[in-house]
């Protein structure tokens, strides 16, 4: 009983990255997506971002198995998306139409990685590191905050 249950849940994992739509037939939208993000607006900007990205993660994030990997793209594409569509974007000179576009294939992207990835994949250790990290940046903005509210008064 124990090892057919077992082996139920191992095919369900496995299925559900290897059948993913989204690895095999979306190559096309992906290249969409970098295409729109290059063309809705001039030429990028030559400023450095103060902002460090987080290329350690994406180190960390390849060694994980593959629903794993797909559900931190699928995520990843969520504050993308979030970030394009609820900032104030009307102090842009970009495309509205090719940023609607963009945001639509980023959202098409999203819907068809949800079918590849469980409702409840990220393990209770992920969950506590992100508490951890986001305690850090909490902070590290209260120190700024602080900081700031000197300086002004």
């Amino acid at each position: 009983m124990v090892i057919s249950t077992s082996l139920i849940f191992i095919i369900c994992m496995l299925t559900s990255g290897l059948c993913c739509n989204w690895l095999t037939d979306n190559s096309k939208l992906r290249n969409t997506t970098m295409v729109l993000i290059e063309v809705m607006g001039g030429e990028f900007t030559k400023q450095d971002c103060l902002v460090l990205f987080p290329y350690k993660m994406y180190k960390r994030v390849e060694k994980r198995e593959v629903e794993s990997q797909l559900g931190f793209i699928r995520d990843s594409l969520k504050e993308i998306f979030h970030l394009y569509r609820y900032d104030n974007l009307s102090s842009t000179s970009w495309d509205p139409v090719k940023t609607m576009l963009f945001l639509e294939s980023i959202n098409r992207q999203i819907y068809e990685l949800n079918s590849c990835v469980s409702k409840y994949f990220l393990l209770y250790a992920f969950w506590e590191l992100l508490r951890k990290k986001t305690k850090h940046h909490l902070v590290s903005l209260d120190i700024l905050g602080n900081k700031l509210q000197r300086s002004i008064g």
